[in-house]
């Protein structure tokens, strides 16, 4: 096919110089609305992706309700839940323990937690510390929405502090307990605006869940009715869950016919153009006809790295018990083969075994394994550790460490997003798709993952997979 191509376009150019700059300009306009049909695309894919961690906070809302029995238990895993599927920096519950008073905070998950330090709010219409989302919630009994907190001047005695913590949005859902409101789920993000119809009303449902929750602690008579609802919810979220996947499989599907095929086309004829007509074109053309093939193919990159994306939340998970150690090693290995000029130091704890699916948790260490093997590149002793680590609340996990370049803290918020690199194509090659592919990996394990680093000091990835667990000797 490129021969009949290359044919053609000698008929068409006939050595003229400037049927080439026009052949030039129309493939780089080509170029161009097909860079804007995929961004189009990406952002129905978050949409999607988005949804779908809602949904799956949804499902492990009815878990939590039907298994814990205990309440401050209860409250502190709706805040973990809340805090962990979403986009939200800092959730918290306050509760009422007497009319009048300054309400307490009885459970929160979150990064900055400096925030609830000294926090005031009251249930006072009269007050300046009721006039906020929490304090309304509860005192209308409805949900309370600020989504851009840091010129609400309801928010007039907490601004300077959610300012100097990020916090640009709040909401806030009142808690139920005998027909009482008692309390509140308060829900501070990041980003103004973040609060749409579509957060606020499954916002809302867990909220109602634990509400519901609570009636039941008080009442053993209601377990049955606790257990038909909870099957109901189940039912609801496994629906929804299907169609977003039925939509993430339209959009692979577009993606690969849609796209691919003129990508290739431009690529093919671009080299043509310079095979058959370079000589006698100038620099300038020459130049144009290698940026677009360039562009092309990493465009086709993209697509690529696209597709292993969606497929992560695919096919269903065939976990068993893995060895860690040794996946890490033959990893490490494939990377010194492939870059055979390297020696960095490399330690691997011994005996990290866990619960997975073989093929995804080999994708994940090997993105954690490879970044850590690209980003200490520039380090004259650089040093790659992978070993056991324990989180905050005790649950083992593996850490994926270098001494490499790092990154700033305050941009970690989009390591895990896709297409959102913290250094440039020229200092270190990459799409930015490997930590979102690792994070929806261990998320769909039941996992969690967290990263630490500083600026020319190295990064640490640490990540914990359920089931029977992380064993380390």
């Amino acid at each position: 096919m490129l021969g009949r191509g290359s044919r053609c376009v000698r008929q068409v150019l006939g050595g003229k110089t400037a049927d080439a700059f026009r052949r030039v300009r129309e493939l780089e306009a080509v170029v161009q609305a097909q860079a804007q049909e995929l961004l189009d695309h990406e952002k129905s894919e978050v949409r999607l992706l988005a949804r779908q961690k809602l949904y799956a906070a949804l499902s492990q809302t009815n878990l939590a309700i039907f298994r814990i029995r205990d309440e401050q238990e209860l409250y502190q895993r709706i805040c973990a839940i809340a805090s962990e599927f979403g986009e939200q920096v800092l959730v918290w519950i306050a509760l009422e323990d007497v009319p009048g008073q300054d309400l307490r905070v009885a459970a929160f998950s979150g990064t900055p937690r400096e925030y609830l330090e000294g926090i005031t709010i009251r249930v006072d219409p009269d007050s300046p510390f009721g006039q906020g989302p929490t304090g309304r919630a509860m005192l209308e009994d409805r949900p309370a929405v600020s989504n851009a907190f840091l010129t609400d001047p309801a928010s007039l005695p907490w601004r300077a502090k959610a300012g100097r913590f990020g916090i640009e949005a709040v909401a806030s859902f009142p808690i139920r307990r005998g027909g009482r409101v008692i309390g509140a789920l308060s829900v501070h993000a990041d980003r103004a605006g973040f609060f749409d119809p579509e957060n606020r009303a499954l916002l809302e449902e867990i909220t109602d869940g634990l509400s519901f929750a609570l009636d039941a602690l008080d009442r053993e008579t209601a377990l049955q009715r606790l257990n038909e609802e909870l099957e109901e919810r189940i039912r609801r979220r496994t629906a929804m869950l299907e169609a977003a996947n039925a939509e993430l499989d339209a959009f692979s599907y577009s993606v690969s016919h849609d796209l691919r095929a003129p990508l290739r086309s431009i690529d093919g004829f671009s080299q043509a153009l310079l095979e058959d007509c370079g000589d006698g074109l100038g620099a300038e053309s020459r130049h144009l006809l290698q940026r677009i093939r360039a562009g092309s193919q990493r465009m086709g990159q993209l697509i690529n790295d696209l597709l292993k994306l969606s497929r992560v939340n695919r096919g269903d998970l065939a976990p068993r018990t893995l060895d860690l150690s040794a996946m890490a090693r033959e990893l490490l290995e494939e990377l010194g083969r492939d870059d055979p000029g390297r020696s960095p130091a490399v330690v691997i704890e011994p005996g990290l075994t866990a619960w997975g699916d073989p093929g995804l948790v080999r994708s994940a260490l090997a993105n954690l394994l490879g970044n850590a093997w690209k980003y200490s590149a520039k380090v004259p002793a650089a040093r790659i550790e992978v070993a056991g680590e324990a989180w905050p609340d005790g649950q083992p996990g593996i850490s994926v460490r270098d001494n490499g370049a790092g990154f700033d803290m305050a941009q970690a918020d989009k390591l895990f997003t896709a297409f959102q690199r913290l250094h440039s194509a020229s200092e270190f090659e990459g799409t930015g798709i490997g930590l979102a592919i690792v994070q929806r990996i261990i998320h769909r394990h039941g996992g969690r993952i967290t990263a630490t680093g500083a600026v020319g000091e190295g990064a640490r990835f640490t990540f914990t997979l359920p089931g029977p667990g992380i064993i380390q000797n």
